[in-house]
């Protein structure tokens, strides 16, 4: 699988100006899922920075994919089943 870079997805860049403490799941699939679709749908212009809260070299660090990663979103729409990846973008480091 190829990894995601900034070369070969151009997305916007935002300005940091919200800090996150962790990266899991949850907070990055949904939070940060709300962050990108604000950005998108509203004039927010905020980018996300990461802080670690355990040192760790795992789960590896978003940075060498340039902040970027997909969200897969399942659930219903309007009474009819559905399914959307979303390329997030809103990370500026980790």
């Amino acid at each position: 699988m190829k990894t995601l870079n900034r070369r070969d997805f151009p997305g916007a860049r935002y300005p940091e100006r919200i800090i996150q403490f962790g990266e899991g799941n949850f907070l990055r699939a949904f939070v940060d899922w709300q962050v990108d679709l604000l950005n998108e749908h509203t004039d927010l212009d905020a980018g996300v920075v990461i802080v670690r809260p355990i040192e760790s070299e795992f789960p590896p660090s978003l940075n060498m994919q340039d902040g970027l990663y997909t969200t897969l979103v399942r659930g219903l729409n309007e009474k009819r089943r559905g399914r959307q990846r979303c390329a997030t973008d809103s990370l500026c480091d980790a």
